[in-house]
């Protein structure tokens, strides 16, 4: 009997482990998981280079928006900067935010109407390298054309979304569609850059040292 009784509950605990997580995934835990999924070559350039995406947008009208669509980006294995991922609360920007935002890849920038006037936005428009890297407007309604940060993406294809879109956490497949291409655009770049530094690193390595 005290065969059998261990025998059960090993076979228990094989069964406990073969049994999948079926608990609902946070953004946090969505992100981490779809990280260990990426080649080791992709993993190595968001290390070395930043998140893929950080996604700037007021807390006033845009918080639901911007929570879907960073999710909907992990799901499509796209790294995600957003602050409500681990941001400490704060009247002005953290610390850790600016610097997350410096080594993104590319910027999203959801133009609501509180958007619009947020100082914190233009901040971080304004901080953003816009020069060097992509960034996508969402124009909501017509709204990101009045910003007062307006005049630092003049120029630079808006993105089109319904306000109905908005409050409803909606994001369109066409805002989806042009974030991913700006971020592989980007990702080819850096290859291309990592591949030319190549050479230099191998001749520097394999160079004898003086006697």
């Amino acid at each position: 009997m005290v065969l059998a009784a261990t025998r059960t509950r090993i076979g228990t605990r094989q069964r406990a482990m073969t049994v999948p997580d079926r608990a609902p995934l946070s953004g946090t835990r969505l992100a981490t998981r779809n990280h260990r999924r990426q080649p080791m070559s992709t993993s190595l350039l968001r290390y070395l280079f930043g998140k893929d995406i950080f996604i700037s947008y007021s807390r006033l009208d845009g918080k639901d928006y911007a929570a879907a669509l960073a999710d909907a980006l992990i799901r499509r294995k796209f790294s995600v900067a957003l602050d409500q991922f681990g941001a400490l609360p704060s009247i002005t920007i953290p610390p850790s935010v600016m610097r997350e935002l410096r080594r993104a890849s590319t910027l999203v920038v959801v133009g609501s109407a509180q958007a619009a006037g947020s100082a914190a936005v233009g901040e971080e428009v304004a901080c953003f390298p816009l020069s060097k890297r992509p960034v996508v407007p969402i124009d909501v309604a017509g709204a990101a054309r009045t910003a007062d940060w307006f005049h630092h993406i003049e120029g630079v294809a808006l993105e089109r979304e319904t306000e109905a879109n908005l409050r409803a956490g909606t994001p369109a497949a066409g805002c989806l569609q042009r974030i991913g291409n700006s971020v592989r655009s980007r990702d080819s770049e850096r290859v291309c850059g990592v591949r030319r530094l190549r050479p230099l690193w191998r001749l520097r390595c394999c160079r004898p040292s003086p006697d």
